[in-house]
Parts: C-alpha cells; sequence; structure tokens
C-alpha cells in the first residue's frame, strides 16, 4: 500500500465521524424542534421523553462531532 492510499485513508476515516455526527445533530435538533413548537406534543409524556432522548443525542452528537479535530496533528506525526 503507497503514501497516497494511507492518506486517503487516513482522510476517510478522520471525516466519518464529522458527518455522522452533524446529521445525528440535524435529526436530533429536527425532533426537539417539532416537540417544542407543538403545544399538544408538549404534554405528552412520549413526546417529551423522546425530547430528552434527542436533547441527550444532540449532546453526545457535538461530541462526535468535534472528536478528532483536535487530533490532526498528533495523528500525522505518529504516522511518519
Amino acid at each position: 500500500m503507497n503514501d497516497t492510499q494511507v492518506n486517503a485513508r487516513m482522510f476517510l476515516l478522520k471525516q466519518i465521524p464529522h458527518v455522522t455526527g452533524a446529521l445525528s445533530m440535524f435529526g436530533s435538533g429536527w425532533i426537539m424542534a417539532e416537540v417544542l413548537l407543538d403545544q399538544k406534543k408538549r404534554k405528552m409524556p412520549y413526546h417529551r421523553i423522546m425530547f430528552g432522548l434527542s436533547f441527550f443525542d444532540f449532546i453526545s452528537s457535538c461530541g462526535f462531532f468535534l472528536s478528532n479535530w483536535t487530533l490532526k496533528e498528533f495523528c500525522i506525526t505518529t504516522m511518519t
């Protein structure tokens, strides 16, 4: 495997958490907005539970989204 292939794989492995984290944040935000904007849904226990789950999923998705931007220099220096 040459250096170009290794660099391409490393790039993809670093980008996957950003894409999946952003999509998950979007989905969780959508669910939270649906619950908050409808007064009927805010009163129903099922929708309040969904809001709580979506809120904590949003927080964890932020972690995935920001996860490996801090490791950029570390990964490059240890692989060479």
